[in-house]
């Protein structure tokens, strides 16, 4: 693993990639749980010994409440690491449990001890947390090889199995194969450590490139956003000298074709200056939350009053649902902006006869504003997230920023914006704010 401090950010990633993996296990260990459980209590039921029998079938309802119980609150709010390593040593607990009962260093079923001990390293790492897991697993092999030597474990109680001889005559064979298996465990212990380690590495420096090239994405995204803000700035004031002599030549000219065209050549200046305004807005940082406690509703009102005279020309009604004072703590004129926006998109959208219908109300999760409207709506199969998109417009003249500006300044209180089909047909803008007041 590369030396020094991590990048910031990256134990944050680290642990999500763990927990992912941690998932991934318990889903593999409850699939394989039920199979493994079977072979036991068939050893179980093919034990002459009651006691026997009694013990691995304990050790197979064992294996599925652990394994089900450790998936369910993994699900319900992750495990940490020394929830992981409990949960492998109660695993390493019943799979010596099963070796020692079927038959110990001479059970078949002992090589079962090297996948564990692989994975638990693994998941483990050189930690202090691995300590007492190598220990137990060593623990049961040697307790296997003891058990053979002295005749304390049952040997031929499990005919299926075709277990050896046991006692003074066996021990050399014991003593070998609780030797191997001992060394084969303490390599593959050290196997799983050196691919933790890689991964660790890998992981490391996959996350500091990555947050390499996001520091130069976002270099370069501030040194466009200052460049095109300047630009921006310095045509507002050669547009403003345009609008102003257009203004003047208009006042000498009468009616006829000419005025007309300066009519049309003050219009296309005036939407400039819009455009201009609105990309200013869009390059420039956010600028800190001034929270007040205010009405959503009054809000609404006084942003549906400046559209009064613009709705009478396109014969569009607006109107506020009749409901009472909805409290809110936010930027009074951050959130008028937004409404702004989303009035004149709604009025846009709107057919003559139709009505844009302004509602807000207060909720278990916060304050729900919609602006609501009886347009085209979405295109089928459209998605509505890339209106959202810098630049992208259904509009004939629109810009393409004011859905992506009233967006960042709704998340900028803690809340979110979207667009949703209404039914009937229109479209459904929802703000959603939180009670809580979110940081500046």
């Amino acid at each position: 693993m590369p030396e020094g401090p991590p990048p910031p950010g990256y134990p944050e990633f680290r642990d999500a990639e763990f927990a992912r993996l941690v998932d991934r296990s318990l889903r593999l260990r409850l699939l394989f749980s039920p199979v493994v459980a079977s072979v036991v209590l068939l050893l179980g039921f093919t034990a002459p010994a009651a006691g026997l029998r009694f013990g691995l079938v304990a050790v197979a309802a064992a294996l599925l409440v652990v394994s089900w119980s450790e998936y369910a609150r993994f699900r319900r709010g992750g495990v940490p690491a020394r929830a992981v390593a409990i949960n492998l040593l109660y695993t390493s607990v019943l799979q010596g449990a099963v070796v020692l009962l079927t038959g110990g260093v001479m059970s078949p079923l002992i090589v079962a001890l090297l996948p564990l001990a692989l994975f638990g390293a693994y998941l483990l790492g050189p930690s202090r947390l691995l300590v007492p897991f190598v220990l137990l697993q060593q623990a049961t092999v040697w307790i296997a090889v003891w058990g053979r030597w002295t005749d304390r474990l049952p040997p031929g109680h499990l005919p299926i199995l075709g277990a050896g001889a046991s006692g003074p005559e066996a021990t050399p064979h014991a003593l070998a194969l609780g030797l191997m298996v001992s060394l084969a465990l303490l390599l593959t212990t050290r196997v799983g450590m050196g691919v933790r380690q890689t991964t660790d590495g890998m992981l490391w420096r996959a996350f500091a490139a990555r947050q390499d090239a996001l520091q130069a994405h976002n270099d370069r995204v501030a040194e466009l956003s200052a460049l095109s803000g300047e630009i921006a700035h310095e045509l507002k004031n050669p547009l403003a000298t345009v609008r102003g002599l257009a203004a003047l030549v208009d006042r000498n000219l009468g009616p006829g074709r000419d005025a007309e065209r300066i009519g049309v050549l003050r219009r296309e200046v005036a939407r400039m200056e819009e455009i201009l305004a609105e990309f200013l807005n869009f390059s420039r940082p956010l600028l800190p939350l001034e929270q007040a406690p205010l009405d959503a509703r009054a809000l609404l009102r006084d942003a549906a009053s400046l559209f009064e005279g613009v709705a009478r020309e396109r014969g569009v009604a607006i109107r506020v649902a009749e409901v009472g004072p909805v409290p809110l703590s936010a930027d009074g004129r951050k959130i008028h902006q937004v409404l702004v926006n989303l009035i004149q998109n709604a009025l846009d959208a709107s057919p003559s006869g139709a009505t844009v219908d302004l509602w807000a109300a207060l909720g278990p999760d916060g304050v729900a504003v919609e602006v609501r409207d009886r347009g085209a709506g979405l295109a089928a199969g459209a998605d509505p997230e890339g209106l959202f998109q810098p630049g992208y417009t259904t509009k004939e003249r629109g810009s393409g920023l004011g859905l992506t500006i009233a967006r960042a300044l709704v998340r900028q209180h803690g809340g979110e914006l979207r667009l949703q089909p209404r039914d009937g047909g229109g479209l459904v803008a929802r703000l959603a704010l939180p009670v809580h007041e979110p940081r500046p």
